[in-house]
């Protein structure tokens, strides 16, 4: 689990947007689960964007959070587990 930094604003969309450290951006995957205080997950990376000595992130919070101002000033996490997508194996039918 990696601490983030505090939530700085709330896009129209009702993004979540906070400064990212540029030591910490290689660790950071779109589709990353971010977690708050009590480890409860509030969202996932949607989006990195800006300066590459100061990105952003955009979180776009789960349909749980009513309200996801009440987030503004708190200090989020992101959890180390990796993303794994489930491909289907094709099957040869038939021939060669």
């Amino acid at each position: 689990m990696r601490r983030l930094d505090k939530i700085i604003h709330i896009s129209n969309q009702n993004h979540l947007i906070l400064k990212v450290p540029s030591a910490q951006i290689n660790a950071l995957r779109i589709g990353q689960a971010i977690l708050d205080k009590d480890l409860h997950s509030i969202g996932r990376i949607f989006d990195i964007f800006g300066p590459t000595s100061q990105p952003y992130i955009s979180i776009q919070p789960n349909q749980e959070i009513s309200d996801p101002r009440k987030y503004i000033g708190e200090i989020l996490y992101c959890s180390d587990e990796k993303k794994t997508s489930k491909r289907k194996r094709s099957r040869r039918i038939g021939g060669y």
